[in-house]
This record gives structure tokens, C-alpha cells and sequence, in this order.
């Protein structure tokens, strides 16, 4: 798929405000997991990573490690995600404050 039909199978997920469950960065971060509900679980895997970029904000206050968090604790919510495609890869930035991610893959798989 281009990068523009893979953004309307995002949009398709109604993910704007959605609480994000997890965000795993795995294999040497060659693979990035993000988990979401959209009345059920939806996850999208960016395979063939080269380039993986957390920032978050510093200016929000932890109030605990986030691994001690419930569900309904976890204060990321979906904002955007944005796909662009150039010289066989796609490029991907996520927003959801107070966390984002620039990502650089090969591959882009959503279920």
C-alpha cells in the first residue's frame, strides 16, 4: 500500500482521542508496536524501522513510572498520526501528548 491509503486504514480506526494501551519498541527497535481501543483493540506495527524517535515532554510531571499505572491511568491519548512516504519509506509522526514519536519503516501493518 502507499502511504495515502495506509492513512485512510488509520483514519478508518477513529483514532483521534483514543487512549493508547501500549507502545512497545522491539528487535533492536526494528519493530514499534502502538495499542489502542477503538471499541476493540487495534494495533499498528511499523516493521523495518531505521529510525525510531521518542520525546516527552519534560514539562509534564510523572506522577509515578508509568509501568505502575492502570489502564485507565495511562495518560496518552492518540492526537494525530501522520504518514508520508519518500524513497521507499514511510515516515511516520505521532502525536500523543505529552509523548511523540517520529518513525522511519519499511512496512506498516494495522489489525
Amino acid at each position: 500500500m502507499n502511504s495515502i491509503e495506509i492513512q485512510k486504514e488509520i483514519n478508518k480506526t477513529n483514532y483521534i482521542d483514543a487512549r493508547v494501551n501500549k507502545i512497545e519498541c522491539n528487535y533492536f527497535a526494528d519493530e514499534v508496536n502502538i495499542s489502542f481501543d477503538d471499541e476493540k483493540e487495534v494495533n499498528i506495527i511499523f516493521t523495518g524501522c531505521y529510525d525510531v524517535n521518542f520525546k516527552h515532554i519534560k514539562e509534564y510531571a510523572k506522577e509515578k513510572p508509568i509501568k505502575d499505572y492502570t489502564i485507565q491511568q495511562i495518560p496518552y491519548f492518540l492526537q494525530n498520526i501522520d504518514v508520508k512516504e519518500k524513497d521507499d519509506y514511510y515516515t511516520i509522526k505521532i502525536n500523543m501528548y505529552p509523548l511523540y514519536v517520529d518513525i522511519q519503516c519499511k512496512d506498516i501493518s494495522i489489525f
